[in-house]
């Protein structure tokens, strides 16, 4: 599904648009890269950075980087202390990661958001206090009152403060169940058009110009900014979502490059606050006792992962760490070395998948799912190989960012499952 076309994307928000880009070059990012950096760890609030962080709008970023937004910067105080701020990463995602097409010419669903250099950038947090979160915008743009910035959904009414001509201050209540919003700035908006030229159940392509017969369909910000408020564990719900020594032996890959999930003897997989990458041509096929993958808040996975095989009866991948699809091909053909799909293949069966699971004929399986951050993923995010009558889950807090190409869609749920 086309990036133009989302709208319902980031953890269960129903109408939040996957808002996108602009071609308004960030005024300074030199300024902000060299700021002391403040982060929060308490349990009231949590907060992560990426020193090795890379501004760039237009390419992939190098293998052990982070994309940071080079359009918004996030702040966050509790409200108990609200000249306290601290810092929270704003990753940012663009269409093919920067890659162009790769081994193929024909449409991949990006071509609008690519030709119109469109962007997403998100922040996340966790918190167990009211908060107020600032976001700046880093265009050049300015505001001159509150009103001009809009909190999607908007029947979230979150109060909002006028810090100075780019940063808005938005209350954030503390919620069990956490928020997820987009912030709109009004000198960002833009307004995407149907130019009407394809036949009537087709009817043509997005472009920004108007005038003619274009229709308008959609006005947005031109860079979007999502902002994810996650309700910090707490009591039981720690030991349910959080692996200890007394959940299974547990393997942490080192940082830097991953390539050899497939032969660890543990039964979890524990990625640590940094930054990892599988490469273009690995994704991960966990071995049999694998039944717990955990991405720390500060996690960020440059690869996929797949659980080849169904003999689990209660999966796991949990954290508020980021699963990022950014260095595949668009449908990236484990039968074609990774490349883009061969036409002897189906993609379907052999294109990489974000998060891939097999269910046992006949047997009840499980899966918690909860909290993971999936970014840019190359196509499925989400799929379950077998039987889906016996197949339930639990999904809280999940989140996809980044889904500029076709099939690109969001999670299933299969019969017995709850998502929230």
């Amino acid at each position: 599904m086309p990036a133009s076309r989302l709208s319902r994307l980031a953890s269960g928000a129903a109408g939040l648009a996957l808002a996108l880009a602009s071609v308004i070059v960030p005024a300074s990012t030199s300024t902000a890269a060299t700021t002391a950096i403040s982060t929060a760890d308490s349990p009231q609030l949590k907060t992560w950075w990426h020193d090795n962080h890379e501004f760039n709008t237009s390419s992939p970023v190098a293998n052990d980087k982070v994309r940071r937004s080079s359009f918004y910067d996030v702040q966050v105080a509790t409200a108990a202390a609200p000249g306290t701020r601290y810092d929270s990463f704003a990753y940012m995602s663009i269409p093919r990661s920067g890659k162009g097409k790769i081994g193929y010419t024909k449409e991949d669903g990006a071509e609008f958001s690519a030709s119109a250099n469109l962007t997403m950038s998100w922040s996340s947090f966790q918190y167990s206090t009211d908060v107020w979160v600032d976001v700046s915008l880093k265009t050049g743009q300015s505001i001159s009152s509150a009103d001009q910035v809009k909190i999607k959904p908007s029947t979230l009414n979150f109060e909002k403060q006028l810090v100075d001509g780019d940063t808005v201050r938005v209350k954030v209540p503390y919620n069990q169940a956490g928020y997820r919003f987009s912030v709109e700035f009004d000198p960002q908006l833009y307004t995407a058009y149907n130019d009407m030229s394809g036949p009537a159940n087709d009817a043509g392509k997005l472009t920004t110009a108007s005038g003619g017969n274009n229709r308008a369909i959609h006005t947005e910000p031109r860079n979007s900014m999502m902002v994810f408020a996650e309700p910090a564990p707490t009591g039981a719900e720690q030991d349910r979502l959080i692996p200890t020594a007394a959940s299974g032996s547990t393997y942490y890959p080192p940082q830097g490059q991953v390539t050899n999930l497939n032969t660890i003897t543990e039964e979890i997989v524990y990625f640590r606050p940094g930054t990892y990458y599988m490469t273009s041509k690995y994704h991960a096929l966990l071995p049999k006792q694998v039944k717990w993958v955990y991405l720390a808040p500060g996690a960020y996975v440059k690869g996929a992962i797949r659980f080849p095989n169904d003999t689990q009866g209660l999966y796991k991948v949990t954290g508020y760490g980021v699963l990022s699809g950014e260095q595949y091909v668009y449908e990236a053909d484990t039968n074609n070395n990774y490349d883009h799909l061969s036409g002897a293949s189906n993609c379907h069966s052999s294109c990489v998948k974000m998060l891939q699971f097999e269910s046992a004929p006949g047997r009840q399986q499980h899966l918690d799912l909860q909290g993971v951050t999936i970014n840019e993923p190359p196509y499925h995010s989400f799929v379950v190989y077998g039987d889906e009558q016996t197949f339930s889950m639990r999904v809280e807090n999940y989140k996809q960012v980044g889904s500029w190409y076709w099939q690109t869609d969001g999670i299933e749920l299969y019969r017995g499952s709850t998502m929230k």
